[in-house]
């Protein structure tokens, strides 16, 4: 990113299919870890039933974001100056409502009925799962004129609710532990939604439906193998 400063269209579209390829396959990293929660006796819901239910929760809510973008005409932000900003403040926001979530399951996993092993597990999981999401936050933000810098602290300012949801839901374990499916499959839905309506249709209308979903399959691949190995 320091050296391509001026990207085509056709580098934007296969930077919007590595950023959705990766988003894609963070989405269905969060409803596996999300299906395998015993929340049932807490809440009435199975984890399935959470899921979907924030699944649902979390489309609606970035359609109706975008829909509120999109009837604002020309948006423009101080702090993404120079940036389209419609896009960056998507992207922007879903990163950081679903940082919200693991957050949560950081504190959850230290909680009282559960081992300090298991916490270390999902606090290592989710370091190596944030290396490929800040990816994927700067390649969209760099693509769309941001500075390589710029883009380099808005990455990491979508993951500092991470760390502040993490001690919230270590102090109150049980009434966060009911509702992470949920969370998580809000989060789920946020990003399907933007990787899918957002990015991949993006990379289709700029390069083309073969380079599209090859790029973003492999980025799907890349991301994966991150959450499963690198531990």
């Amino acid at each position: 990113m320091l050296i391509a400063r001026d990207l085509s269209e056709w580098w934007v579209g296969l930077a919007d299919a590595v950023a959705g390829g990766m988003m894609t396959a963070a989405s269905a990293c969060l409803v596996s870890e999300a299906l395998e929660l015993p929340t049932e006796a807490r809440t009435g819901l199975t984890a399935l039933q959470g899921v979907v239910l924030g699944f649902v929760v979390g489309l609606g809510f970035i359609a109706a974001s975008k829909a509120c973008l999109d009837s604002c005409g020309d948006v423009r932000l101080g702090i993404l100056e120079g940036v389209n900003a419609r896009r960056a403040l998507l992207i922007v926001l879903v990163m950081t409502l679903h940082s919200f979530s693991e957050g949560i399951g950081i504190g959850v996993s230290f909680g009282k009925d559960t081992s300090d092993k298991l916490g270390m597990l999902i606090t290592t999981t989710l370091a190596v799962h944030n290396v490929p999401e800040g990816f994927a936050v700067s390649t969209v933000l760099v693509s769309k004129g941001m500075s390589v810098w710029g883009a380099s602290l808005w990455s990491i300012f979508t993951s500092i609710p991470q760390p502040l949801m993490a001690i919230l839901a270590f102090r109150c374990v049980d009434t966060f532990a009911a509702v992470q499916p949920i969370g998580l499959g809000f989060a789920a839905g946020a990003m399907v939604y933007v990787a899918w309506m957002e990015l991949l249709v993006e990379s289709y209308e700029a390069c083309g439906a073969a380079y599209m979903s090859t790029i973003a399959t492999g980025s799907a691949i890349l991301m994966g193998f991150c959450h499963t190995y690198l531990l």
